[in-house]
């Protein structure tokens, strides 16, 4: 859970950087800056890491398969970040009561089973 609200949290903080640092989709692999992509790739290692209970990120990038926690986690993450700062949540108004909903669906782990 740490590493899912860590990372709502950077987006909270620095909005345009973190929608940056997704834009490489957008713009193709060979016209992306290389920065871009080594900092979106290391926040999304992150939470693969901790969804797969390996803090310590013991292994290699190129040998792992994403699967479903992994991709469950990322995705409602990185979804409910973008959608509250593209103003998609507009109904909730204030910036704490967003992480705490974040919190809140961090905290089912019925929602990952």
């Amino acid at each position: 859970m740490t590493a899912g609200t860590a990372y709502v949290d950077i987006a909270l903080h620095c909005p345009q950087r973190f929608k940056l640092m997704f834009s490489g989709g957008y713009l193709g692999r060979d016209e992306c800056p290389q920065r871009l992509l080594e900092e979106s790739t290391g926040a999304y290692l992150a939470l693969l890491r901790v969804a797969r209970g390996d803090e310590a990120g013991d292994f290699e990038r190129d040998t792992y398969r994403m699967d479903l926690p992994e991709f469950a986690t990322w995705a409602l993450v990185h979804g409910a970040a973008t959608l509250y700062l593209d103003g998609a949540l507009s109904q909730i108004e204030r910036e704490d009561d967003f992480r705490a909903l974040v919190v809140r669906m961090l905290e089912r782990p019925d929602i990952f089973s």
